[in-house]
């Protein structure tokens, strides 16, 4: 369908079509999905479960059957964060940290409680059985970061701890 349309200026009048509006909707089936019968359950082969937070293979660096460096820094991040928020003593890192290291973190400790949250946490292994540990710590009002060494002296241990404001 064409009309022409006039114009004031021109010589010679344009044309305006007009189509029809194109469909929408997707094709329908042959059948619909409830006619063809109840779908049959397939059983899919078991797959191994996968833990996201597993223990790392060993390394060369550790001992067979010891977790990693990394999973020993985020367990000391995490019960040392547990410490500042008043959720856990002191004494309770005694398992994961040396004498000099727990003496360091009862100064660090004003008494006032902190709601923190760890941004991020790298390592390093320098040498078999020592890790150098970074943690970037988030409080509510600055970051900070918290500076830790790791030696394994029959399970990870932290013996030299910095806090970094």
């Amino acid at each position: 369908m064409t009309a022409p349309l006039p114009i004031d200026d021109a010589s010679s009048p344009l044309e305006l079509r007009i189509l029809p509006v194109p469909d929408t909707e997707p094709p329908a089936d042959a059948e619909p999905y409830w006619a063809a019968g109840r779908p049959r359950l397939v059983r899919e082969p078991e797959l191994p479960l996968v833990r996201p937070h597993a223990a790392p293979a060993p390394s060369a660096a550790t001992p067979a059957g010891v977790p990693g460096a990394e999973l020993a820094a985020r367990r000391f991040v995490r019960a040392y964060l547990d410490v500042l928020s008043g959720r856990r003593r002191v004494d309770q890192l005694a398992a994961l940290s040396t004498e000099d290291c727990l003496v360091q973190l009862r100064e660090d400790l004003t008494g006032q409680r902190h709601s923190v949250r760890v941004q991020r946490i790298r390592h390093t292994e320098p040498a078999p059985g020592v890790a150098e540990c970074v943690a970037v710590i988030e409080d509510s009002d600055r970051n900070w970061a918290l500076a830790f060494r790791l030696e394994h002296q029959g399970g990870w241990r932290c013996v030299h701890l910095e806090r970094i404001r």
